[in-house]
């Protein structure tokens, strides 16, 4: 029988949306949804994963318009004073179910969001660039790229599209002090 592998690759993509000008802005909340319900948990358990000691293997794609949300102070701040408005509404669902079936649901999403929550100031001190760098060196978890804009690079000139590649280089570098090992294509698409 032929050997084959598996390989985990998860792509994480969301477009630019800051907006200073704003003190809530519709769009952020893309950014804030996303990463409570999607991007810290899966480092939560990836770093799980480390301090019990189990060996796997994954590839992590991040655009770069994501990692410069990540890093971006304001998102950072906007992104706490998000979560503690719903711990904020998480308590009052749990004063209003006490007498109803709801109840248990009420806690059990009031209790994930305070675990949530102190992973993002612990582990990742409030910015998952932190994490994603110690997971990096880690060896187990494989940090790739996606062009700048996550744009469909074969419907674009030359140009364009080596300098969404360029951008996603050097954004990377940035983040994590040397050249990206791959690159995740936008829409999976590729024109030879």
């Amino acid at each position: 029988m032929a050997q084959g592998y598996l390989m985990l690759v998860l792509h994480n993509h969301l477009p630019f949306v800051r907006h200073p000008e704003y003190d809530n802005f519709l769009e952020e909340r893309w950014l804030f949804e996303a990463t409570l319900e999607s991007y810290l948990p899966i480092l939560y358990h990836l770093d799980r994963l480390n301090r019990e000691g189990i060996d796997y293997n994954i590839t992590l794609s991040y655009s770069p318009t994501l990692l410069t949300m990540f890093n971006d102070e304001l998102l950072q701040n906007r992104f706490k004073r998000h979560i503690e408005k719903l711990l904020e509404l998480g308590q009052k669902e749990i004063k209003r179910t006490a007498s109803k079936p709801e109840h248990a649901l009420a806690k059990m999403y009031k209790n994930r969001l305070i675990k949530m929550y102190a992973f993002y100031q612990d582990r990742c001190r409030g910015n998952l660039i932190n994490l994603l760098r110690e997971l990096k060196s880690t060896g187990k978890v494989e940090l790739i790229t996606c062009s700048a804009t996550h744009g469909f690079l074969p419907f674009m000139r030359e140009e364009a599209v080596e300098a969404q590649i360029a951008v996603a280089v050097s954004t990377y570098q940035r983040f994590f002090q040397d050249k990206p090992p791959g690159i995740w294509l936008p829409e999976c698409a590729y024109a030879p």
